[in-house]
């Protein structure tokens, strides 16, 4: 990233995410690590998700990501202008 880019965030900050998922991980009695990341366009929709070796139940995966794709997003900026970038979602669920 250059100068006065700026990575995609969450509008609503990062509490509603870690809510959804910590319901649900107490729900599916989930533990491990959770390695997303969501493609948010430059509109600020979050249109893809990927998984990057979550060590998690299938479902706990599948959830984080639906949550991940009906978040709204700051897109990223770059050379001054919206662009499609990955926002990064890593969390550990003790168990």
């Amino acid at each position: 990233m250059g100068p006065g880019d700026e990575p995609p965030f969450p509008v609503d900050g990062m509490k509603p995410i870690f809510n959804a998922v910590k319901k649900a991980q107490y729900k599916l009695k989930a533990r491990g690590e959770l390695n997303l990341a969501v493609t948010v366009g430059p509109d600020g929709k979050a249109t893809k998700v990927e998984d990057f070796g979550s060590t998690n139940k299938p479902e706990m995966t599948e959830f984080a990501g639906s949550v991940l794709l009906m978040t709204k997003f700051k897109p990223a900026v770059c050379n001054g202008k919206p662009c499609a970038m990955q926002f990064p979602f890593r969390l550990r669920l003790p168990g």
